[in-house]
């Protein structure tokens, strides 16, 4: 009988493995790489060596418990692969998302897990030279409990960690209850501990996100500042109702415009759904919908919600939608330092023909220029600077205000992430100085989704202050609202915590986002050609 149970193992990971493995799921799998084939072809040729090696043994030498252990390493040594999969962005499922199963349980799976209990049966343990064999199957199966989960930060490491989130928050955010009850809160802190052990690190960050994401401010966030993520190679932006891609490296040039709309097989807009409920910095509808697009890019986190089969690679699926086609595209992710650090982009930009950026800037996101044929300025403020450097800015503006009787004026505030809204202030300050400025009908401010935080105090004090029209999309974050943002770094992880620290009110009534005055959202049509269509407004209302 142990001659056929030893057989029937070999049978499996010797022949019935390489039958499975010579096509185009493997071996031939155009998405594989030559060296990948060359690894898999000599993992096939060795397993089936070794099996026939052991057949030999079984058969003409009457050899079982070498040929066991043999057929033990390999059987045991894929169980061990799947297992610690996670570690590495393994799967078993194939780039279309099927999977072989039977029982619902892997083939591979059930079939190496019978094989290596049935092979651990057919060792004798009475006499001390099969102590080698006792060690041998005792510590493999305690490296397949141990390693179903991975942890860099052990399980007393992380209680530790989430104690001094919870203290931390109630003892430094302004207001910590204000959305979430208490009771709720240390309720889903108890559940997060409890179940530490069953988990890895990816999967208890995404549990504090969640949990951090119902405090509902947007400066309040269990941050990945300072954690190294993947992202994959794309940027994506909704507009008009379609997620569009606006940046791609230079690779993927020919999907800048296409319509994203799957990953891995799973319909994006669901994909959202899920990834929108452990985004951070998230506080309106305003910035849901950046964040999400933000945070889908990340390949830990799409694997660790269970969206994606592989951690560092997922099939994407596009729409171009001029033509009805769909393709899928194998895209790879890359660290967020080579990300951010050395990696050439393509992507849409807009200009504005009226207005030429001068060439002697001090900054490339706080400049001005004059409006051609409109009497007017435009203000590129899209970051802060120092309390002295926006001195310096405003007495040139204001200088230049002055010698031209330039009546109207134009603050661009999209895409400002905020910083200090009372440096903000300053511009207010120099610009009120004007008098050739028409303070009836002539300043403008212009916002859309990104315009976040002191970016978005200082939209509606320029409303306020300087009587400005507010044109464009309503803001990412609440005029009324918990702002200012402190941080704190739990020892033992390394994630950075950040809070809100004081509760401002720029407006009596509480709305989503500073909502314009004029409502003009950003149309595919205009931005795909490079037109900036909410300038354009602002300029045929001048000259109107």
């Amino acid at each position: 009988m142990k001659k056929y149970i030893i057989s029937f193992s070999i049978v499996l990971y010797a022949f019935a493995v390489p039958f499975l493995e010579l096509n185009n799921t493997h071996v031939f799998n155009p998405d594989w790489t030559p060296h990948v084939r060359i690894h898999e072809v000599w993992q096939l040729i060795t397993n089936t060596g070794i099996g026939i090696l052991c057949l030999w043994l079984v058969w003409f030498k009457n050899e079982l418990k070498i040929s066991a252990l043999l057929s033990m390493l390999i059987t045991g040594g894929f169980l061990l692969a799947y297992f610690i999969k996670d570690l590495y962005g393994g799967s078993m499922k194939y780039l279309d998302g099927s999977e072989k199963t039977l029982l619902g349980i892997n083939i591979g799976v059930l079939g190496f897990g019978i094989a290596f209990i049935l092979l651990l049966a057919t060792i004798k343990t009475k006499t001390p030279k099969n102590n080698g064999v006792n060690f041998f199957t005792v510590t493999l199966c305690f490296l397949f409990a141990s390693s179903t989960f991975s942890q860099s930060v052990d399980q007393s490491q992380w209680i530790e960690d989430i104690d001094l989130y919870k203290s931390q928050l109630e003892q430094k955010h302004i207001d910590l209850y204000n959305k979430i009850s208490k009771v709720e809160f240390e309720n889903e802190i108890h559940e997060i501990k409890t179940d530490i052990q069953s988990k890895n690190d990816v999967a208890i960050i995404i549990d504090l996100m969640q949990l951090t994401h119902k405090i509902g401010d947007g400066h309040t966030a269990f941050s990945l500042r300072g954690v190294e993520t993947h992202l994959f190679p794309i940027e994506i932006y909704k507009v008009n109702g379609k997620w569009r891609v606006i940046k791609v490296t230079k690779e993927y040039e020919y999907l800048l415009g296409k319509i994203l709309v799957g990953i891995d097989g799973k319909k994006f807009n669901r994909i959202c759904k899920e990834v929108s409920k452990v985004a951070q910095y998230i506080e309106n509808k305003q910035s849901k919908i950046i964040r999400t697009g933000e945070y889908s890019m990340i390949s830990e986190l799409l694997h660790g919600l269970n969206i994606t089969d592989s951690e560092f690679k997922a099939r994407f699926t596009f729409l171009d939608d001029s033509t009805g086609e769909k393709n899928n595209i194998l895209l790879r992710a890359i660290s967020n330092k080579e990300y951010y650090g050395n990696t050439e982009f393509r992507f849409f930009q807009t200009t504005i023909p009226q207005v030429q950026k001068p060439t002697d800037t001090k900054h490339d996101y706080l400049w001005f220029s004059p409006i051609k044929d409109a009497k007017g300025v435009y203000i590129k403020f899209e970051s802060y600077p120092s309390f002295e450097e926006m001195e310096e800015f405003g007495e040139s503006v204001l200088e230049f205000i002055n010698e031209n009787d330039t009546e109207n004026v134009v603050i661009d505030l999209r895409n400002n992430g905020g910083g200090d809204f009372f440096v903000g202030t300053f511009l207010a300050y120099y610009l009120n100085l004007a008098d050739s400025i028409d303070w009836k009908s002539g300043v403008y401010v212009l916002t859309d989704k990104v315009t976040f935080s002191a970016a978005t105090s200082n939209a509606s004090q320029f409303r306020q202050m300087l009587n400005a029209k507010i044109v464009g999309e309503p803001t990412g974050s609440n005029p009324t609202g918990y702002q200012d943002m402190g941080q704190f770094t739990l020892p033992n992880s390394g994630i950075i915590v950040t809070h809100s620290k004081r509760l401002f009110k720029f407006q009596d009534k509480s709305t989503e986002g500073v909502q314009p005055d004029v409502f003009i959202e950003y149309e595919w049509k205009s931005y795909s050609k490079g037109i900036d269509n909410m300038m354009q407004w602002i300029i045929s209302d001048i000259n109107n």
